[in-house]
């Protein structure tokens, strides 16, 4: 049922207390309630679920079922691939300098790392002419973001909302050429569902994280 819930990316495992733990995205309102009334349907009672899901606004519905497929599913062993904000935030406001850590899956695999806003645009933050593709060994620790270490210098400005960070992690890479570094996030969509479908990236991992950003 997780696995072709539309506009979702939830994933999870059975903890030892016999509930089944759920973590990851729904659309908020309609998604959520839709999510829960499908779980409901098939007998799996609220008491039996820790609910760790979260509700978001934006227009993300295509990218999380484009990606649903290659991303970690219940009950499974984890890719490893993993993404996260310093400190495990989720929520940044203006002048926050942004720098996404990641730790790669359990192959050596090349990595598209990608910030989605909710006015439909996508800037690229791997690979990029400065910082291009490459192969990293399985489960190699990287920062993108860190002036400190001599990486680029993001700072977060407006449009305010819920914004969304993507990382891919594929075998080859999936795209023969190099993609702008800005572009609107429908094209880049298309392209990589097309790339994913052919199987251009041999085995693959995806990670997505929500981020809030606000002006204060």
């Amino acid at each position: 049922m997780l696995a072709e819930a539309r506009c979702t990316l939830v994933s999870g495992a059975m903890e030892p207390n016999g509930r089944a733990r759920l973590t990851g995205y729904a659309q908020g309102g309609s998604g959520e309630a839709a999510l829960r009334l499908r779980l409901a349907s098939a007998g799996v009672t609220p008491g039996t679920i820790d609910w760790r899901v979260r509700g978001f606004e934006g227009p993300y519905c295509g990218a999380l079922d484009l990606l649903r497929p290659h991303a970690d599913h219940f009950g499974t062993t984890p890719s490893g691939l993993d993404l996260s904000l310093p400190g495990g935030r989720t929520r940044l406001v203006l002048g926050d300098l942004l720098t996404v850590n990641l730790t790669l899956p359990a192959f050596p695999a090349y990595l598209r790392v990608s910030y989605f806003t909710h006015d439909g645009e996508v800037v690229h933050l791997h690979p990029t002419p400065a910082d291009p593709a490459r192969t990293f060994g399985p489960r190699v620790r990287i920062a993108l973001g860190d002036p400190g270490a001599g990486g680029p210098r993001w700072e977060v400005g407006p449009p305010y909302g819920t914004e969304m960070i993507v990382a891919v992690a594929s075998e080859r890479p999936l795209f023969p050429t190099g993609r702008p570094e800005a572009e609107q996030s429908d094209a880049y969509l298309a392209a990589l569902g097309a790339a994913l479908r052919a199987g251009s990236g041999g085995r693959t991992a995806a990670r997505v994280m929500m981020v809030d950003v606000a002006e204060r």
